[in-house]
């Protein structure tokens, strides 16, 4: 067991560092972009990624996560056979989804341009991310084989190579086709994304080609295995994402509703969810690393029957996510007007910030419900979720303008979790100390906001009488607590 876990952290590390150093190279490419093509290009780009995200949702949604699940169940059972069968499975089906998400895109790509977007500027864009679809499918399945035989190093190390790739290959496309206008930017974003993607596609084919005993002909019984895996995730992943889709296209429209025009709208929607959203989200990259790997240990305990070590497993990571989303959501409030510069972008990140905890630990949540089976359950909160979210963006953001979309995060996030986690509490008994969990990171960040004040001395000596005070009162009354519980079991 001990083992496990050290190379469960090793893995976790890897994967988390890997997916920072990701999504700090997004990041710069979205400043590099703005300094480049401005706001408004930035959001034309954003409406391209949510019609982009959606097709790519169909093409990868839940074939990589059903080798994922059901790889370590088998491989636990000794049905190492039939484990090899369901990666032949998930080949050929996500093969399938690929090619046929990219035809629909080509056909469609007129329309939405035109109809959808409201933008015929995007239609270039739209169809060379079509060519795309069929590499992030291959490349999604065996991203899932490699997390499940505990080789994720592999799939860190192809992803931060082809962003790498995409970053370098951003300014030279841009110099050629930005010059042309705005459409031909955009063009540029989606092809460097799309050589990038198949670059590491064909390395992913090669490393896994190069694996002894990998995959075995499917047969009928392990596709309609994996389908019956992969479907409820791919519905609740579509579902979601044509939901999201459509909010993040709501979302300009309504914009202009309290008193903007289209292109103050645009840029407004443009700095809020390409610029804020990723910054805040950014400790989400390394969370989501040890979320995927916490699938596959939830799975074979789930498979073992051993309700005691899931749930202690699960108390464990919930209580890190809290821990981690505390700090983060401190160091959003310590360092927003130096990453904003004082302008929009700073409003944004302080209002985001109460939301990140929530976001990580609902993110956890969601992994260790997955692993155990409850996808579907998981899949009708999601939905319930983004239906809130589209409520709440017509319902709050004509009065309150951008600034109420971080309202709308905050309330849908605090929905979700109190679902998730009720679900989770029922199925495995996870008890999480939340005295333990919260108080020391509170108190920390309690602390690190205050010396940030600008209070003299004497000003701050309240604050911290105050949180001292506090933990004092709290552990006095945890101790008191132990010594009944130990006094009642003598």
């Amino acid at each position: 067991m001990r083992r496990k876990m050290k190379c469960f952290l090793r893995d976790t590390a890897v994967l988390g560092l890997s997916a920072l150093l990701i999504r700090f190279v997004g990041i710069a490419a979205s400043r590099f972009l703005s300094l480049r093509i401005g706001d408004a290009g930035m959001g034309l780009c954003t409406l391209v990624g949510s019609v982009g995200g959606f097709a790519a949702t169909f093409a990868t949604a839940g074939v990589g996560f059903s080798v994922t699940r059901l790889y370590p169940v088998k491989r636990a059972r000794g049905e190492i056979g039939s484990a090899r069968r369901t990666v032949g499975a998930a080949l050929v089906i996500s093969l399938f989804l690929g090619v046929l998400s990219s035809v629909l895109l080509l056909s469609l790509s007129g329309w939405i341009g035109k109809s959808l977007l409201g933008s015929p500027e995007t239609i270039p864009a739209l169809r060379a991310l079509a060519l795309s679809l069929p590499f992030m499918a291959i490349s999604g399945a065996l991203s899932g084989y490699f997390i499940a035989v505990r080789r994720s190093r592999i799939g860190a190390v192809l992803r931060v190579g082809e962003q790498v790739l995409h970053f370098s290959l951003l300014p030279l496309l841009l110099s050629l086709l930005a010059p042309r206008g705005l459409r031909f930017a955009c063009l540029a974003v989606v092809l460097s994304s799309g050589i990038s993607e198949g670059v590491s596609c064909l390395f992913f084919a090669i490393c896994f080609l190069t694996r002894p005993n990998r995959a075995a002909k499917p047969s009928a019984d392990s596709i309609l295995e994996v389908s019956g895996v992969a479907l409820p995730m791919l519905l609740s992943s579509l579902v979601r994402s044509g939901l999201t889709t459509l909010e993040h296209l709501l979302i300009p429209r309504v914009l202009a509703l309290s008193g903007r025009d289209r292109a103050a709208a645009l840029a407004s929607y443009g700095v809020l969810v390409g610029m804020a959203l990723p910054i805040a989200l950014l400790p989400m990259s390394f969370l989501s690393a040890a979320a995927s790997l916490l699938v596959v240990e939830c799975a074979e305990r789930s498979a073992g029957r051993d309700k005691t070590a899931l749930a202690e497993l699960a108390s464990r990571a919930l209580s890190a996510a809290l821990v981690v989303g505390i700090g983060c959501s401190t160091l959003l409030l310590l360092l927003g007007k130096r990453i904003g510069g004082g302008s929009e972008l700073t409003d944004y990140l302080y209002l985001l910030a109460p939301a990140v905890p929530l976001m990580l630990v609902d993110h956890v949540t969601d992994a260790v419900l997955r692993g155990i089976g409850e996808q579907v359950y998981s899949m009708f909160v999601n939905i319930a979720d983004s239906l809130l979210s589209i409520l709440l963006v017509a319902l709050l953001l004509p009065p309150l303008g951008a600034r109420g979309y971080t309202t709308v995060i905050l309330l849908a996030e605090i929905f979700n979790l109190s679902l998730s986690l009720g679900r989770l509490a029922q199925k495995t008994g996870v008890c999480i100390d939340l005295l333990r969990a919260l108080l020391p990171p509170l108190l920390a960040g309690l602390l690190a906001l205050s010396l940030s004040l600008p209070l003299d001395l004497l000003g701050l000596v309240p604050i911290l009488a105050a949180a001292v005070g506090a933990a004092s009162v709290v552990y006095a009354l945890r101790i008191a607590e132990r010594e009944r519980k130990d006094a009642a079991l003598s």
